[in-house]
């Protein structure tokens, strides 16, 4: 037990320091601060921006013993960063000539927390599809499915229910003589059987009805030999286009009893025998349609065929040298062939007698023939989106 005392004494005793303790502080300019540390505090003035820099005392307490840390692999990100930056710093402390051999960088100090943010960065970014964004893709998808299904159901309901009324209320327009109304309604009708995709022999007819209230409300005032000879007065010889005629006439409807014939070289057109002429010149009336072509067809052996016709004026080419004479172009694309005696006596048509009605009836029941060999392809998405418009 001899020595006990002095034994305590220097468990207790502070361990006498080896030499003086050195110090390194950044200042905020990143100037280094050296120099040997004291028992109390100092405040230490930078040499290069002349700020106070605080230093801690010598420390009391014994140094703790020092691990090796693990080393962490840079994702190439976040190395580029580093590096970059720690090029940036090195350049500009050597510019201000204040660049030791030993001196740490302080960007490599926070460069953990760093590392982490760009990985995390770089994780966010590769998971462009998560579970969340897959739920809220999917709820648009059946939300915009459900609305298009209930829109269609709605139109689909509008539609027959318009296809009836529309008809009734333009049939009797037509009857009365009120064109623009029946042309409204009728046209409200033939949208409709087209959303239903109606082909039946009752919505061909419908169709039939529409094209005839759009020629009805069209037609010209006043007859075809006054426009074309008002046309042609004031064209000089070798003028090559009547731009007086395409200018005010251009777009109004006429409707034609006359015969129709091939012209038998290979071309699409038809010729319509008129009695139309100028000064004594007969004028050639042409147009060109599937079921005009038709008719002319069904009638090749027997000659001529004689056709009620409604179409819109398209063109006057004046005669010229190597064209003696004048051409009238009727539209191919608003032409078609008259098929309802009602509208047809609606329009103005009066027959001379018993037998010349029963004539022209059965004219119209052949054109019906052939316009019923005709394949109908009604349904688009523009009739639909005209028909929602109207009902709404």
């Amino acid at each position: 037990m001899a020595g006990w005392l002095s034994r305590a004494a220097d468990a207790f005793r502070r361990p006498t320091s080896s030499g003086p303790e050195a110090y390194d502080v950044e200042c905020d300019c990143r100037c280094r601060v050296r120099g040997n540390r004291s028992s109390v505090a100092q405040r230490r003035i930078c040499s290069l921006c002349s700020r106070a820099v605080f230093v801690l005392p010598v420390n009391v307490y014994p140094r703790a013993e020092s691990t090796p840390r693990e080393s962490v692999s840079l994702p190439i990100a976040a190395s580029l960063g580093v590096r970059k930056k720690q090029r940036q710093f090195l350049t500009k402390d050597t510019t201000a000539g204040k660049v030791p051999a030993d001196k740490p960088n302080r960007e490599t100090a926070k460069s953990p927390m760093r590392i982490v943010g760009a990985s995390l960065l770089l994780e966010t970014k590769e998971k462009r599809l998560t579970p969340f964004r897959i739920v809220i893709s999917a709820i648009l998808v059946l939300s915009t499915l459900t609305a298009w299904g209930m829109w269609h159901r709605h139109s689909i309901d509008a539609a027959k229910s318009t296809l009836f009324f529309a008809t009734e209320k333009g049939k009797q327009a037509f009857a009365d003589g009120d064109f623009n109304l029946a042309e409204r309604e009728l046209k409200k009708a033939r949208v409709a059987a087209n959303i239903l995709r109606r082909s039946d022999i009752e919505s061909v007819r419908i169709r039939w009805l529409s094209r005839e209230a759009s020629a009805a409300r069209g037609l010209a005032t006043d007859s075809l030999t006054d426009l074309v000879r008002q046309s042609l007065a004031d064209i000089n010889p070798g003028s090559d286009d009547a731009k007086r005629f395409d200018g005010l006439h251009a777009g109004t409807w006429c409707v034609f009893d006359c015969t129709v014939f091939s012209t038998g070289d290979g071309e699409q057109q038809c010729l319509l025998e008129i009695p139309l002429s100028i000064h004594g010149q007969p004028i050639r009336v042409e147009v060109g349609f599937e079921a005009l072509r038709r008719m002319t067809q069904r009638g090749a052996d027997a000659g001529p065929v004689r056709v009620i016709i409604a179409a819109q004026l398209q063109h006057l080419s004046p005669a010229t040298r190597e064209r003696p004479q004048p051409v009238l172009t009727l539209s191919n694309d608003s032409a078609f062939l008259w098929a309802n005696y009602e509208t047809y006596v609606a329009v103005g048509y009066q027959p001379y007698d018993g037998a010349e009605q029963a004539q022209t009836q059965s004219i119209l029941d052949a054109q019906v023939e052939v316009l019923e060999t005709i394949k109908w392809y009604p349904y688009s998405v523009f009739c639909r989106l005209l028909h929602w418009s109207s009902v709404s």
